[in-house]
C-alpha cells in the first residue's frame, strides 16, 4: 500500500503536470486535493489508502479521480458540480464544496470510475493526425474510413463535431466554438 504522502506527491505532479500542459482547471483539482481531501469519506479512504503506485507513471490516481468527476458534469449526472466546472468562473470553496457533495451523493460512481485507468484525450495527437488524414483524402480523393476502439474516446472518429485551428488553417464545425461543454469546444493547439 502506498504512504499517504506518496499519494500527496502523485497530487503534487497532477499540479505541476497541469502546469506545464496548459491544463489549469487540472492543476486547481490537484491543489484542492492537497487542502481538503481526508478520510472523512469513503472516495477520501480509497484514495488516501491507495493499494498500488498512485504515481504518473503507475495508476494514474489524481488523474482517475479528476476523470471521475469529469464524467460526472459530461454525463449531467451533477448539476451543481457542473456549475463549478468551467467555463464558470467559481472560487475555489465553490469548487470544493461541490466537489465534496458529489463524493457523498455519487460515492459509487465515483469508486467504480477510481478502478479503471483513465483514457486521456489528447487533443494535440487528433491534430496531428487530422492534418494528415485530410492530406490523404485530397491526394488521392477518395472518402476516409476509420475504426477507433477506445483511443482517444472516439474523438478522431468525430472530426466533423469540431473546429480546429492548425497553425491558421481552420477546419470542422465553427459553432463548436459556442458550445459550453469543455467537450465541444476542442480546439487543439498547432504543434
Amino acid at each position: 500500500m502506498a504512504s499517504e504522502e506518496e499519494i500527496r506527491q502523485a497530487f503534487r505532479e497532477q499540479i505541476v503536470g497541469g502546469q506545464i500542459l496548459g491544463s489549469p482547471f487540472t492543476a486547481r483539482l490537484g491543489k484542492l486535493m492537497l487542502e481538503h481531501l481526508d478520510r472523512s469519506t469513503e472516495v477520501g479512504r480509497r484514495i488516501l489508502s491507495w493499494e498500488g503506485d498512485p504515481a504518473t507513471r503507475g495508476d494514474l490516481v489524481p488523474t482517475r479521480l479528476a476523470g471521475a468527476l469529469h464524467a460526472l458534469v459530461i454525463d449531467g449526472k451533477d448539476d451543481r458540480l457542473k456549475a463549478a466546472y468551467p467555463p464558470n468562473d467559481v472560487n475555489d470553496d465553490v469548487l470544493w464544496m461541490a466537489i465534496a457533495r458529489a463524493f457523498e451523493t455519487h460515492e459509487g460512481f465515483i469508486l467504480e470510475r477510481l478502478n479503471f485507468a483513465p483514457q486521456t484525450n489528447e487533443v494535440r495527437r487528433s491534430s496531428s493526425l487530422l492534418a494528415g488524414f485530410l492530406t490523404v483524402t485530397d491526394l488521392f480523393g477518395k472518402p476516409l474510413i476509420l475504426s477507433e476502439f477506445g483511443a482517444s474516446m472516439g474523438l478522431n472518429l468525430n472530426w466533423d463535431r469540431y473546429h480546429y485551428d492548425l497553425g491558421g488553417f481552420l477546419w470542422g464545425d465553427p459553432s463548436s466554438l459556442a458550445d459550453s461543454s469543455p467537450i465541444g469546444r476542442v480546439r487543439p493547439r498547432p504543434m
